[in-house]
């Protein structure tokens, strides 16, 4: 139907080439459905159709979400840079929250740098291109627990009991370094 291609249609931005502002947020709470963010700061100046994101920070499940970036809203899709850093976001709580499951805990530590074209989140998807470098620290895949297999692997063929291990596999540190496009 019609209502449904007006939905996939891009934004049309370009009418912000119009406007030159500057400004600057600082707000204490700010929560939505499965989200609440501590301590926001956002500021940013939008001149010629380009907005630039100067600094945005916020609190976020014990830890902090910054970026910098620009939308370029002078051509239809809009295109948009991100360079954002996170530091020591709990990851149990964050899933949790947002899929239900509980497969990774730790402090997740992220930087890198996106770009990507439209604003639509299937447009994002095809067009998100970039580096980005993840760090896990002190965490666990829960669910399994390899040295406990071992064990109880060995303990078996020894005709020994299990250990009863909690179902969970330790680690100090996961890295990926991750490029898309």
């Amino acid at each position: 139907s019609s209502s449904v291609a007006a939905k996939e249609q891009e934004p049309d931005l370009r009418g912000l080439r119009q406007l030159n502002l500057e400004g600057r947020a600082d707000i204490g709470r700010l929560t939505g459905p499965r989200l609440a963010l501590i301590d926001v700061k956002l500021a940013i100046k939008l001149q010629d159709g380009l907005l630039d994101i100067t600094d945005f920070s916020a609190g976020v499940y014990q830890g902090v979400v910054a970026m910098t970036g620009q939308l370029d809203a002078r051509t239809v899709p809009a295109r948009l840079q991100l360079v954002p850093r996170i530091r020591a976001i709990q990851l149990q709580p964050l899933l949790r929250e947002w899929t239900g499951k509980e497969p990774v805990s730790g402090a997740a530590t992220a930087q890198g740098k996106l770009s990507m074209l439209g604003l639509l989140p299937k447009n994002i998807r095809s067009s998100v291109a970039g580096d980005l470098n993840v760090v896990i620290h002190d965490g666990a895949v829960n669910g399994i627990n390899l040295a406990a297999m071992l064990r109880d692997a060995k303990a078996s063929i020894k005709g020994q009991a299990s250990s009863g291990a909690p179902r969970k596999t330790d680690f100090s540190a996961l890295t990926a370094d991750i490029r898309l496009g």
